[in-house]
């Protein structure tokens, strides 16, 4: 717990006490509930000359640790030339040949107040690069061509065209308003107010209810390591060009794409490493008998409806599986002239709705045959700003993703190269605000 997040507690109890004996009457109002009563109005006035201060040093880190994840909206007009101007290869080149950032990259990392050599001795990277689009791919190299006269003696040179990336399920946790803080070292809380005060009118004269507690649910996330290595050898640094920035960019898709995975699919009592994702937080709904209908799809996103977490379909978003959507697409509203089709009234009928290929598929056999339950739908408003800001669900990033590139362990081989990245998530932290609903899908 922050200290500012320590005074706001105790600023609740003061508030609270003084409210109880602003209700006391007569012979209950003794002198030592007032000089208690003393005690705290002054407690009190100094609580707010530390929360303050608090509000204004903590915000000062917190501004400068999403400095390292995003650009943010208050970032400096120098920050926003430089993001602009530097690419992942101003980091990758220096990084490849052992050597540490400079130039453009430097002077970010440092607007960024981010150190430029991880702590495993690798180029740290601020998210917000990795983030950003990916630079263009190295030009290929043409390799010596001979005279020849015809195709008998020589085919013609090869040229070795840029390397193709691995396609990943692009990220849903901005569908599913995870939001994504960058915290500082150590572990992080966030304490989520549940309960509170009921008002009620009273009639003239008549004193209101007596105080409640509020009530918080709070919970710790701590750093867990997401984390993979790719082995090169020599001779592929030698054949192959631009082996090595291919690979970085592979791994930082790869830890992308994995933590979306998690985001749905982790499963802390399998590996405690793991964080819960939703689909282990989300109890699983009944199997229905039969397949899904134009109606079942129409309708669905009015399930996550509730007043609270959203007060129409169009404040709902959803991640289904690609079985469902591919069954919507070709699934069409009864009636003469009708040429809707599910997948049509899915998106029209919502904030938005994608198909993702990190939803389970449906099982071939058992009690669950044909039948796709991974798919969550997310009430995203109004309360609250909006889905990142309401924080339904936390991902805690501890600040940059490190490339750690080991030319010794097996220099006789090759290069190691490492990603490390630090990283938890509470999915469901208002576990109201989704439904997770079953389709049959065949």
């Amino acid at each position: 717990m922050t200290n500012k997040q320590k005074i706001e507690l105790r600023l609740s109890e003061v508030r609270q006490r003084l409210n109880e004996i602003s209700g006391l009457e007569g012979d209950a109002f003794t002198d030592e509930i007032r000089g208690e009563a003393d005690t705290l109005q002054s407690e009190y006035r100094d609580l707010e000359v530390r929360h303050r201060a608090a509000i204004t040093s903590e915000s000062e880190e917190e501004a400068r640790m999403q400095g390292a994840f995003n650009e943010g909206d208050g970032e400096s007009a120098e920050i926003r030339q430089l993001m602009g101007a530097v690419s992942i290869a101003d980091y990758l080149t220096p990084a490849s040949a052992g050597r540490g950032v400079e130039g453009r990259a430097k002077e970010l990392n440092a607007a960024l107040k981010v150190e430029a050599v991880g702590k495993g001795g690798g180029v740290a990277i601020p998210w917000a690069v990795i983030a950003g689009p990916t630079p263009a791919q190295p030009e290929g190299r043409q390799v010596e061509q001979r005279a020849f006269t015809t195709t008998t003696n020589y085919a013609g040179g090869i040229a070795a065209r840029p390397i193709l990336q691995r396609l990943f399920g692009p990220g849903i946790l901005d569908a599913l308003g995870v939001r994504l803080d960058s915290v500082p070292s150590g572990r992080a809380e966030w304490p989520l107010l549940t309960g509170g005060v009921a008002p009620d009118m009273k009639a003239e004269g008549t004193a209101a209810d007596a105080a409640v507690a509020a009530s918080f649910t709070t919970e710790t996330l701590k750093p867990k390591r997401l984390t993979g290595k790719y082995e090169f050898t020599h001779e592929q640094v030698a054949q192959v060009p631009g082996i090595e920035e291919a690979l970085r960019r592979d791994l930082a898709d790869a830890v992308r794409s994995k933590m979306s995975d998690l985001a749905l699919n982790g499963d802390e009592s399998t590996n405690a490493q793991e964080p819960d994702g939703f689909l282990t937080k989300l109890s699983a709904p009944s199997a229905p008998g039969a397949v899904a209908t134009y109606e079942d799809f129409a309708g669905s996103h009015a399930s996550a409806v509730d007043g609270i977490h959203a007060q129409t379909e169009m404040q709902v978003s959803s991640v289904i599986g690609v079985a469902s959507y591919q069954l919507a697409a070709k699934t069409y509203r009864s009636g003469a002239g009708s040429d809707e089709s599910a997948s049509e009234a899915l998106k029209r009928r919502s904030a938005g709705c994608v198909a993702s290929s990190y939803i389970p598929a449906a099982p071939a056999a058992g009690a669950k045959k044909d039948v796709q339950d991974g798919n969550i739908f997310h009430g995203a408003g109004p309360n609250g700003g909006g889905a990142a800001m309401r924080g339904d669900s936390i991902a805690a990033v501890w600040p940059t993703l490190e490339v750690i590139r080991d030319p010794y362990t097996q220099a006789s081989q090759g290069v190691v190269l490492t990603w490390v990245s630090l990283w938890d998530l509470e999915a469901a932290f208002r576990s109201a605000a989704y439904k997770r609903i079953a389709f049959k899908v065949a």
